[in-house]
């Protein structure tokens, strides 16, 4: 059953795909110029040599769900995306739910930071995979999941990365999540 008033999977098409990239590039250097320094009291969040990547498709998943959300016509209010600092909260609010926005890469897996999971007060998470083309250049479009925040609890955890988390390959959630469909 979907509590929403839309699928919980498919695609988000966009006009503003360089605008978007821009921020997100902007912001997403912030966030790790801010985030070098909170790592040394919380080193378990340090991403490494990914940091930059993954501060980037984070801030490039939270505009693009400010678009999906808006597009389905529900009314929300969203978190600082801006902010330079980890976000502690939901990114976005709506009438009956705290979703977190989570940036997919090409690892082809819904991932969970491990930690945070089980510290942020949220109900749902929205996965979105930002499509590019060839140049690395956003296309316009995108792919979502928005799942339960209950079910990243049974998926496997992931020790050995720079921070652990939780995972489902993307092929795996389809079929527990998005048959019904």
């Amino acid at each position: 059953m979907n509590e929403f008033s839309f699928k919980k999977h498919g695609s988000i098409f966009f006009d503003n795909p360089k605008e978007i990239q821009e921020k997100a590039k902007f912001y997403g250097q912030k966030r790790t110029e801010a985030n070098a320094q909170l790592h040394k009291d919380a080193p378990e969040y340090d991403r490494g040599s990914r940091s930059a990547y993954v501060d980037e498709l984070g801030v490039t998943a939270e505009l693009i769900a400010i678009i999906f959300f808006d597009q389905q016509n529900i009314l929300f209010e969203v978190n600082i995306i801006f902010d330079e600092k980890p976000v502690k909260f939901a990114d976005i609010y709506t009438a009956d739910f705290k979703i977190d926005v989570k940036g997919v890469s090409n690892a082809n897996e819904l991932r969970v930071n491990l930690k945070t999971h089980y510290e942020k007060e949220v109900t749902h998470y929205i996965f979105i995979k930002p499509q590019y083309n060839d140049d690395d250049e956003l296309i316009g479009e995108a792919e979502y999941w928005i799942i339960s925040a209950l079910y990243p609890s049974c998926w496997k955890i992931n020790n050995k990365a720079d921070t652990p988390f939780l995972f489902m390959p993307i092929i795996e959630a389809h079929n527990l999540y998005f048959n019904e469909e």
